[in-house]
């Protein structure tokens, strides 16, 4: 799905905050639902416009938990064999949970978890 930058930019500022997060719910669940497994060329459109409905002005996708969509564009970038960048990912979402979720929660651990694990695929030992 593409939408032009300046289209996005007139559709959102004329959303109030509830309609906003709404339309964010449903395109952070409709890109989990159309996510292919295993990946393949559709994963990068899906993860650029993951990155874009995260960098909206809300915490939507972090509240009450963190939605899926964020780990699934995490996981696709190390599937894709992409793993230097999912462990940049893991970090800054690790950081993110922790700071909007609290460092106990279990996403936020689940996001420590999963920076583990692509951190260990860089080690030369892997």
């Amino acid at each position: 799905m593409r939408t032009h930058a300046l289209v996005q930019r007139a559709v959102t500022d004329t959303l109030t905050p509830a309609q906003l997060d709404a339309t964010i719910c449903a395109a952070a669940d409709a890109l989990v639902e159309v996510w292919p497994d295993p990946e393949t060329a559709l994963s990068q459109a899906l993860r650029a416009n993951t990155t874009e409905v995260a960098a909206q002005p809300t915490t939507t996708l972090w509240d009450p938990d963190a939605h899926v969509v964020l780990f699934r564009a995490g996981r696709s970038l190390g599937e894709s064999g992409l793993v230097t960048q999912a462990t940049s990912y893991f970090d800054r979402l690790s950081q993110a949970a922790t700071h909007h979720l609290g460092p106990d929660h279990p996403h936020t651990l689940t996001t420590g978890y999963s920076l583990a694990r692509w951190r260990d695929r860089t080690s030369p030992d892997s």
